[in-house]
């Protein structure tokens, strides 16, 4: 479980200065940095709902949701870290998800909004940042689990 505490906390760390790199480096440039022509750009965006734009407005409030979250998973963790030791890849997947999550909880607290800054234009996907890819590749192992691993729910 310390390995997880620790990771969580160099993940958070880590969002959030590239967050602040992003403001500082391309919060002036409208049309974002070009990484891969028309494909891959660094773009500053204030997001103040959640994916995609939704509850736009409701920062504050997904922060509330996302600590509430983040208490309950470490819970679920702390539990599943006894019941399933054996499964270190689905337990890094929760501490995945829970260090996206308190990534985007600290923007929502402290700034009342998210700052995100990856844009893949090739696709016109969403604008997104460390922390939502923490939870997107997370999420992903998580499901495979939860699909797939029948011996993890044996007992």
């Amino acid at each position: 479980m310390i390995f997880n505490a620790i990771f969580m906390v160099i993940m958070v760390c880590i969002d959030q200065a590239t967050k602040a790199l992003a403001k500082a480096y391309l919060a002036h440039k409208p049309l974002g940095l070009m990484v891969v022509p028309k494909a891959f750009y660094l773009t500053y965006a204030e997001n103040t709902g959640a994916s995609f734009g939704i509850f736009k407005g409701k920062s504050r409030l997904l922060g509330i949701v996302s600590a509430v979250s983040s208490v309950a998973l470490i819970v679920f963790l702390s539990y599943q870290s006894k019941s399933a030791p054996d499964k270190r890849l689905y337990l890094f997947s929760i501490t995945m998800i829970i260090s996206g999550a308190l990534g985007n909880m600290v923007d929502r607290l402290f700034r009342g909004y998210v700052i995100d800054f990856f844009d893949f234009r090739l696709i016109h996907f969403a604008i997104f940042n460390v922390a939502d890819s923490l939870i997107s590749v997370g999420a992903v192992i998580f499901c495979y689990y939860m699909l797939f691993d029948k011996e993890l729910f044996k007992g």
